[in-house]
């Protein structure tokens, strides 16, 4: 599954992913935008992890494989990125957006959509979170 939409419309998608309540209450929070590059659990529930990053984008970018059963939420705080699960769903980063998708793409983030540019943003993991 991926979702891509504006972060005024995230609260939308909390009835098919019960613990997207716990990124909201984060993001309302502000905390992201005010804490330093490094690893944190949400305050009320400890399956939702997030990283927030601070990277200067680039040709190169980052690859990963996400763990089969995590569910992640990718926000772009400052600056502006692309992000590519597969050739065929290729999004533009930028401040108010956010990317939801589930396991099984190949990810390929922090690349620059021109020139490299200084960037800060958010993802969040919340383990076994898919919903029947």
């Amino acid at each position: 599954m991926i979702v891509f939409d504006t972060l005024d419309k995230f609260e939308l998608y909390n009835p098919i992913f019960s613990k997207l309540v716990h990124v909201i209450d984060v993001m309302d929070r502000s905390l992201p935008y005010d804490q330093v590059p490094g690893d944190y659990c949400c305050p009320e529930d400890d399956q939702v992890k997030y990283k927030v990053e601070a990277f200067i984008s680039s040709n190169e970018g980052l690859r990963y494989k996400p763990n089969e059963g995590d569910t992640f939420v990718e926000i772009m705080l400052e600056g502006e990125a692309i992000t590519s699960l597969d050739a065929d769903n290729v999004f533009k980063l930028i401040p108010g957006r956010f990317l939801l998708y589930t396991s099984g793409y190949e990810v390929h983030s922090h690349v620059c959509s021109n020139l490299p540019v200084a960037c800060k943003s958010v993802l969040f993991k919340i383990s076994d979170s898919l919903e029947a």
